[in-house]
């Protein structure tokens, strides 16, 4: 406890100040505990000194939390990743988990990532760090720099890490949470009971009214978060565990006996441990199951999902049984909803991706291996077409399965045999290719091909909005997009906002690929309407920005150089007549916009013949806040397309407002001039 104190004192950790009567004093304990080595021995006594955190207000002493420790779904993979590329792992304890004023002042949360000559990965949880690196040099050090500022014990090659024994083989990497196990058979004394071969029982799958009530939970709720942990390497109780937790308000013998037989099965599989295979690639597949009314207590839905990065199963939240609050009405919309776990795991794994092979990622690869529903379970949610039975099931369903689901039907009533066409779709301000997502839905529901672009520093595209110098980078692209195709395709170029700059470029960079143009009340320059006026009017008729942001990088007294709406303005002026599940999906993806001067815009947006001899078609959005319909038509007035469309009752964003009428537009559009 002492030397804990000496070296927060050493480290500056704090600062005394006087305190007033308007501050909230957060306080303070001493936590003593001992961390014990593989075979239970005490390997060190520890006494760390934490704060209070449950004293403290939210609102005034925080308004955000971070977790200080890793996710084991992060340390799985880095596990895989060093195993894989033979990087050597080096285990490290701090002495004491508070480190100096300075350094938290001047920590940096994120950093762009950058090709370099070397790889560093920390995984931290508390005071236990595995450092792993592509070079041995590198790697030490760095271990010897940390421990010239922080007092730091080197307990060699990564070996027992927070419960979980590491054991390296010549054709694979094992993870083993045997100690772990037997401690809790201990605990519990189920130590001399016997095994059982399943954790659980599919014939009585346990509810919540089945047994008599037990009033005290506490040492229920104790056993089954303790349980919750060895999802770290025995994924395959990810339901078993799931299933005891809905019970923990309202516990009953049936319960207990149900958690004393997941214990049984984890007394015969004390050893069974999750295996990582070496060389294995970093591809994603992901797959999907989903029952209907599965739960007796209340008829919703039970999916489980699991995603393999190459051969290894990537463990923890990528390997879940969800219950869902949610009904469906149909089969279809049923098939719909495992879909939507696992487009998150590409975005997060693409950056490590780039950093350790340099190689672009490729899409994840999902499967469903959901059965249709028996037909004995049908009857029991009503006949369909019921009026009694559709009053009874209408709730708010997650919004990407509702809309998905929509889409495939709209697009199924709406499929022709017309010959297929390649879109093209460019994002507007802020946003990405995310942003067409109904679009991108119906119109390949009605068989053709579609292309939705990032451009830089937008949606997912890894450039950062700092390194754009231009807007030609910005448009780069769409660019490189168009080089590659084919010389004798032809596609249909739809621009949103100020996507409308990028698809101008295009044609006239590429005229000879582009059969028609769509302009969604987009920006639209010409060879006789520059972007300056287009900017200066556009400006003049903008109205109150609101909580939209500008930084000033070149300082207070430059032009600004970037933009970013608000909420608030977003949800008055940009999403205003969209779904508000669409507003909180724009609210957090979308990114900072790059502002360029009016001569970079010139210079690169110089337009001639080439843009005149495509065809151009403008969509009008009549209640459109950001692009005003005036401000629509004066463009039109002044750079006339060849036609005129325009659809009622939506705002800024037509696409997620009213997808139908768009996607309609645009296939009558390219039938006619493709």
């Amino acid at each position: 406890m002492f030397e804990e104190f000496d070296a927060l004192l050493h480290n500056g950790t704090w600062e005394l100040n006087p305190s007033t009567k308007s501050q909230n004093l957060v306080g303070c304990k001493w936590i003593f505990r001992i961390k014990r080595n593989l075979d239970g021995s005490i390997a060190q006594y520890k006494a760390p000194l934490v704060a209070k955190g449950f004293h403290q207000l939210p609102g005034i002493d925080y308004a955000e939390t971070f977790s200080p420790v890793v996710k084991p779904t992060t340390g799985l993979l880095i596990l895989s990743l060093a195993f894989s590329f033979n990087w050597s792992l080096c285990q490290l304890d701090v002495n004491n988990v508070f480190s100096s004023w300075d350094f938290c002042q001047k920590c940096v949360y994120g950093s762009t990532t950058k090709k370099s000559l070397f790889t560093i990965f920390l995984l931290v949880y508390v005071d236990d760090i595995i450092v792993t690196s592509n070079d041995d040099g590198t790697l030490n050090h760095f271990v010897h720099t940390l421990a010239t500022q922080f007092s730091i014990k080197d307990l060699g090659v990564a070996s027992y890490f927070l419960g979980v024994e590491v054991i390296p083989s010549s054709f694979g990497l094992f993870l083993s949470q045997h100690k772990y196990v037997l401690d809790l058979l201990e605990r519990t004394k189920m130590m001399d009971s016997k095994s059982f071969t399943t954790p659980m029982s599919t014939s009585q799958i346990p509810s919540l009214v089945d047994g008599t009530s037990l009033t005290n939970s506490t040492k229920y709720r104790s056993i089954v978060g303790g349980l919750q942990y060895l999802f770290f390497t025995q994924p395959n109780i990810a339901f078993s565990i799931n299933k005891l937790s809905q019970f923990m308000h309202r516990l009953t013998t049936t319960h207990w006996l149900a958690h004393k037989r997941l214990l049984r099965y984890l007394k015969g599989t004390t050893h069974h441990c999750l295996f990582l295979r070496k060389g294995s690639s970093l591809s994603l597949h992901a797959f999907s199951d989903i029952d209907w009314i599965g739960d007796r207590d209340d008829h919703t839905l039970t999916s489980s999902h699991v995603v393999f990065l190459g051969h290894n199963v990537w463990s923890n939240d990528t390997y879940e049984s969800v219950e869902h609050r949610v009904m469906v009405n149909s089969e279809r919309e049923r098939f719909f909803i495992p879909f939507f776990f696992n487009p998150g795991h590409r975005v997060w794994v693409q950056p490590l991706e780039e950093m350790t092979k340099g190689e672009k990622p490729n899409p994840i690869e999902v499967s469903s291996v959901t059965k249709p529903t028996p037909k004995y379970l049908r009857p029991a949610m009503g006949k369909e077409g019921s009026t009694q039975e559709r009053k009874k099931h209408t709730i708010l369903v997650s919004f990407l399965i509702f809309l998905v689901s929509s889409v495939y039907s709209m697009a199924s009533e709406g499929r022709q045999a017309n010959p297929v066409k390649h879109y093209v779709l460019v994002h507007g301000s802020c946003h990405g290719a995310w942003s067409w997502y109904k679009i991108v839905a119906l119109l390949k529901s009605s068989g053709h091909k579609v292309t939705a672009l990032d451009l830089a520093a937008s949606g997912i595209n890894p450039k950062q909005v700092g390194d754009l110098r231009s807007i030609s980078e910005y448009f780069q692209p769409l660019r490189d997009f168009m080089e590659s195709l084919p010389a004798d395709e032809r596609v249909v170029l739809v621009g949103h906002s100020l996507g409308g700059l990028a698809i101008s470029q295009a044609m006239e960079k590429f005229p000879e690929k582009v059969s028609v143009a769509v302009f969604v009340t987009a920006s639209m320059p010409g060879p006789t309407l520059n972007i300056s006026t287009l900017n200066q009017e556009s400006l003049r008729r903008q109205g109150p920005l609101l909580d939209s942001q500008f930084t000033y990088d070149n300082g207070p007294n430059n032009p600004p150089t970037t933009f970013t709406f608000g909420p608030l303005f977003s949800s008055l002026n940009v999403y205003q007549l969209s779904p508000t599940e669409d507003l909180a999906l724009g609210t957090m993806l979308m990114r900072p916009l790059r502002l360029f001067s009016e001569e970079d815009m010139s210079n690169d947006l110089m337009l001639s013949k080439k843009y005149a001899s495509v065809k151009r078609v403008f969509i009008i959005s009549e209640e459109d806040k950001l692009a005003k319909k005036d401000f629509q038509l004066w463009m039109i007035e002044e750079n006339p397309p060849d036609a005129v469309k325009e659809i009622k009752g939506s705002d800024h964003m037509v696409m997620m407002s009213k997808p139908k009428e768009l996607w309609v537009h645009l296939q009558a559009i390219a039938e006619k001039y493709s």
